[in-house]
């Protein structure tokens, strides 16, 4: 924990936005995550929509991250695990079990009854 912030400083300044990090804890660990801010997995979801010609009322994306704020936001149902992070947990349509619950097997039953 001592060494985030120098390594955030690093990532940001070394990389100049090219890079960036996000810090927290979850489960007793420490997790530091570096990713590029113009990829995220919203884009791929929209551009996989599009070419399969999927309609957004029949779409359903699932996560736990906070790289999945995006990719949640854009489906229909946007679901985040029991165990997500926060910030998911905020922007989620629904929220189900967490993933040693059966959390999506859960939620995917619901739907289809």
């Amino acid at each position: 924990e001592k060494y985030v912030n120098d390594f955030e400083y690093y990532i940001n300044n070394e990389y100049n936005g090219k890079l960036l990090s996000r810090y927290w804890q979850a489960g007793g660990y420490h997790i530091v995550e570096i990713y590029n801010p113009l990829v995220d997995k919203k884009t791929g979801f929209i551009d996989a929509i599009k070419y399969y010609n999927i309609d957004h009322d029949h779409t359903i994306a699932i996560g736990d991250g906070h790289n999945d704020i995006g990719l949640i936001q854009t489906a229909k149902y946007g679901v985040a695990m029991g165990n997500s992070h926060p910030d998911l947990l905020k922007v989620a349509t629904h929220v189900t079990d967490d993933c040693h619950n059966q959390g999506v097997l859960k939620f995917l039953k619901s739907i289809f009854k």
